[in-house]
């Protein structure tokens, strides 16, 4: 199965040719689905991989299909990939969206990168989209990293300069005693 995080390449190969094989690999929603296991089994590896295979094969990438890949990315350590996914949208004319850049944030969290995860929260609040999960990612990213500087100041703002649905509640004061 795609999911287990412990699957060995071979199996994971072999389970990507039977769906090839069955023909269930012709259309977007079935590599999303795919890319989706690979993500919740952390292959990121193998995101990459189908993700290569539908440009080859013409198969129509949209945004969520990105959103899915660069989540893979994130949940295996692998934040620049992510960070490189986002460009490569920009190339290929898929305009990121909020889940996008939420993605893109908690790889960066993920992997001690703070400031550019805090980079993702202002593109969300520019666009009007973050939301209390955003700012407690945000928060997450500097506590983890040692940033306590910071995911105070985050504490302080909270419901001042913060999305209108963030306020300092247990979450926000959870993290910032992280």
């Amino acid at each position: 199965r795609l999911r287990e995080k412990d699957a060995s390449p071979e199996r994971l190969s072999e389970a990507t040719e039977l769906l090839r094989s069955g023909g269930h690999f012709e259309e977007t929603l079935s590599y999303t689905t795919a890319l989706r296991n690979c993500e919740h089994g952390h292959h990121w590896d193998l995101a990459l991989s189908l993700l290569g295979e539908m440009r080859e094969r013409t198969v129509e990438q949209d945004v969520v299909t990105y959103n899915v890949a660069v989540a893979a990315c994130g949940r295996g350590q692998q934040w620049e990939r992510s960070l490189a996914l986002l460009e490569t949208m920009s190339a290929v004319d898929i305009p990121p969206d909020f889940e996008t850049y939420q993605a893109a944030s908690l790889a960066c969290s993920r992997n001690g990168e703070w400031e550019q995860a805090l980079t993702f929260l202002e593109i969300a609040q520019a666009m009007r989209v973050a939301n209390a999960e955003s700012w407690h990612i945000g928060m997450m990213a500097c506590a983890s990293a040692g940033a306590w500087e910071a995911t105070l100041e985050m504490l302080e703002s909270a419901g001042v300069e913060s999305p209108k649905d963030v306020s300092r509640d247990l979450m926000c004061y959870g993290v910032a005693l992280y």
